[in-house]
């Protein structure tokens, strides 16, 4: 049997107060997945606001509604620089005025259009994936003239005090938001549920849709119950699963071998799942847990700027996703010779404690304003490739200032917009 069913899960980000068609002139690296914003927003508001706008951390936007476009966008390169499709992934997208109190709020939503079924090249048969994977799976749009993501955003937050104690987004490049909300970290998050980061099972009951596993749920399981894989069990232990934390696991291969750097939130080699009790529809099971740390980007609650996947692409991988060979999972920036990375030049140079040591950062660009106010000597050398073997002919772009107060700072193979 070949099909396909029409499913958009809500899936919110809330925060609690105790505690988130690019311009041409823009640049970019060559993608592997091609990601498009379909605008969704009428004219004159969202994506479409002509409301003036004062260009921000890597963002040349002049009126608020290209701002979010651009920082959209912006997210979405960040993906399709890892995944491989040869199919265009479509992200029909807006904002709406979304619940917002002055202590917790809606930022986002986001899930799969469509999911597919026994289609050619489905990994496992009687199975549903998401629009997207399917696509890339198949080779082939197989729900043409459906976009594949479906993504909605707060328009509320926009500094009004009863919305959130008056915080608003923040639509630059440079991961540096003050107070306010990391748009493009929040973008990465919803569009990570789109790509297939969610089950299509029904938490309040345990029922699968339409009686058929869904290949998130392949590598989920209750660790101490019997049986513990989730397919496995009754709509009523699956239930009960989805509310089993800390007990809720991912065992897909991919994301356990990614897991040695985290410090809880594990059992083993086991990384820990959203299931409070009580349910919590829109979050549970399809996040990673809160205890996790350090904190990963695809956790229920906005935990600050993070503009790097993390294991969601090892998350992703286990659902059968594949990466574009030329995907380098390295961070970005290395003291030479250590095994530290980094995903930000000034950390790196803070990090930097003697003086002869080497900053080293990949064929990237990078979007910050770093300050040099040590008395040390480093060396800065960019346009590096993936192993960090070789910067021949090659540069790192960093759109942004470099100021040098103290110290002496040598820079080499980089280009300053």
């Amino acid at each position: 049997m070949k099909d396909f069913i029409s499913y958009r899960k809500s899936l919110i980000i809330c925060l609690l107060m105790t505690g988130i068609l690019i311009v041409s002139a823009l640049p970019t690296l060559s993608r592997a997945a091609t990601i498009t914003i379909v605008n969704l927003d009428s004219p004159g508001e969202g994506f479409n606001d002509t409301a003036p706008f004062t260009p921000v951390g890597g963002n040349p936007a002049t009126t608020l509604g290209e701002a979010r476009l651009n920082a959209f966008q912006h997210a979405a390169d960040i993906w399709g620089n890892i995944l491989d499709s040869n199919v265009e992934i479509l992200v029909g997208a807006n904002f709406d005025p979304l619940d917002c109190s002055a202590f917790s709020g809606i930022l986002g939503s986001a899930g799969a259009n469509t999911i597919h079924i026994n289609f050619a090249g489905a990994p496992v048969a009687n199975t549903w994936y998401p629009q997207a994977l399917a696509n890339a799976l198949n080779g082939n749009d197989l729900s043409a003239g459906n976009y594949d993501i479906g993504a909605t955003f707060n328009s509320n937050l926009n500094g009004a005090p009863t919305c959130l104690g008056g915080l608003e987004w923040y639509y630059g490049f440079d991961s540096n938001p003050g107070s306010d909300f990391d748009f493009v970290s929040v973008v990465l998050h919803e569009i990570g549920h789109g790509l297939g980061f969610q089950t299509f099972v029904n938490l309040a009951t345990g029922i699968k849709l339409g009686g058929v596993d869904d290949t998130y749920m392949l590598n989920l399981e209750h660790h101490v119950a019997t049986p513990s894989d989730y397919p496995s069990m009754t709509n009523f232990q699956r239930k009960i699963a989805s509310i089993s934390d800390p007990h809720l696991h991912w065992t897909g291969a991919n994301v356990r071998g990614a897991s040695g750097d985290k410090t809880a939130g594990v059992n083993g080699d086991h990384v820990q799942m959203y299931g409070p009790n009580p349910l919590q529809l829109g979050s549970s099971v399809s996040h990673f847990n809160t205890a996790v740390s350090p904190n990963e980007l695809m956790e229920p609650s906005y935990t600050g700027p993070n503009h790097l996947p993390g294991l969601a692409v090892e998350l992703l991988l286990d659902i059968s996703w594949q990466l574009d060979p030329e995907y380098c999972s390295n961070l970005p920036i290395r003291i030479m010779n250590t095994g530290t990375g980094y995903s930000k030049l000034q950390d790196a140079y803070d990090d930097a404690a003697v003086s002869g040591d080497t900053i080293q950062s990949r064929e990237v660009i990078l979007y910050e304003s770093p300050i040099f106010d040590m008395d040390k000597s480093v060396s800065i050398d960019g346009g590096f490739d993936c192993s960090y073997a070789d910067n021949a002919d090659r540069d790192t772009t960093l759109i942004g200032t470099m100021t040098i107060s103290d110290g002496v700072v040598t820079i080499g193979n980089y280009v300053l917009e």
